[in-house]
């Protein structure tokens, strides 16, 4: 493992790059004519000709190196909370592009959704854990992930109201599950390249990941940055926690108490998010 500080520096800076590309892809999505319609695929081709939107990726693709780079040497149980810290960059940051600053009931929101993470971070301690799984324990484990996307995307096509968060929710659970696989794959990295590219989970990688985005940007399409984000935000470190839990051995303090106050800094995270980008929402108008 490597040290906790450059572990939790590299995290963070990765939260803000995914940021970025998060406010500089919403904003394309939304932008999107008419035209495009709701199809991921077609829309998804529009995309890759706008200048911001392409920004927004290589700003992405930063942010998954260093990623990658922080799960090489932390847990999941760790690493991924702390990408929520994201939304102080994120929300923020798309409305100081429109020239505002902003309010003083936004920080505070900011404020709620720290105290939260760090709540959940102090509470929970994560600890133990083996930077690798047995093959059939993740494999289940992205095959439940996957059906819970599928589930949830369908869901988005039956209640068109919901449609932006229920997408969110399952491009978050993907992006929880590909940092899964993210994480194996940087264990097999250490036997060389030939062995990450014999691993099914660098294709689970791609798979997974692939899906993911698509999902977002059609949830970005589909509404505002206050009914996608959150869900999101707190979907990815909700999935990711729970397979470094039961896939990786990682642990976390599970007293009755522990278990109650993770569920309460979760739920203050998630409120926080989603009050921090309807504020956000009414600020671009």
């Amino acid at each position: 493992m490597s040290s906790l500080p450059a572990v939790v520096a590299t995290a963070l800076v990765s939260a803000l790059a995914a940021a970025a590309s998060s406010v500089l892809q919403h904003r394309s999505a939304r932008r999107a004519p008419d035209s495009t319609g709701r199809n991921g695929l077609t829309l998804l081709r529009h995309l890759v000709g706008q200048p911001l939107w392409l920004l927004g990726s290589l700003s992405a693709a930063v942010g998954l190196a260093l990623h990658v780079a922080a799960l090489g040497g932390g847990r999941l149980t760790l690493v991924q909370p702390l990408l929520v810290s994201g939304l102080l960059f994120a929300l923020p940051v798309s409305v100081l592009l429109e020239r505002r600053r902003p309010s003083l009931v936004q920080w505070a929101w900011a404020a709620v959704v720290m105290i939260g993470l760090s709540t959940f971070l102090l509470v929970a301690r994560p600890h133990g854990g083996s930077g690798s799984t047995p093959a059939p324990r993740l494999l289940l484990a992205t095959i439940a992930g996957g059906a819970s996307m599928a589930v949830l995307a369908l869901g988005a096509r039956v209640d068109g109201r919901r449609r932006p968060v229920l997408l969110a929710s399952a491009g978050g659970i993907g992006f929880g599950v590909a940092s899964a696989l993210i994480k194996e794959c940087t264990t097999a990295a250490g036997h060389g390249a030939a062995t990450v590219l014999a691993s099914w989970a660098l294709y689970g990688v791609l798979l997974v990941g692939a899906a993911a985005i698509t999902l977002t940007q059609v949830a970005y399409r589909s509404g505002p940055l206050a009914s996608s984000l959150p869900a999101m935000t707190i979907g990815d470190p909700a999935a990711a926690v729970l397979i470094g839990v039961l896939a990786f051995h990682e642990q976390v303090n599970s007293a009755p108490v522990a278990v109650a106050s993770q569920v309460v800094a979760f739920s203050l995270m998630g409120v926080g998010t989603w009050q921090l980008a309807r504020l956000t929402a009414s600020s671009d108008r």
